[in-house]
């Protein structure tokens, strides 16, 4: 039943995170924080919301 909106979370989560890895290649620092923070913080809740459809 809840396979359908778990693979379009995952795939919305990957796509995300894998959006704000290029900030880990900006020469100032503050970017790659951000990029790294933005990036764990989707990966994380994908994670949680993955345990819920389960």
């Amino acid at each position: 039943m809840f396979q359908d909106p778990a693979r379009a979370i995952t795939r919305n989560a990957i796509t995300i995170s894998v959006g704000f890895l290029p900030l880990l290649l900006a020469p100032l620092v503050p970017y790659k924080t951000v990029g790294f923070f933005l990036a764990t913080i989707m990966a994380v809740s994908e994670s949680v919301a993955a345990l819920g459809f389960s």
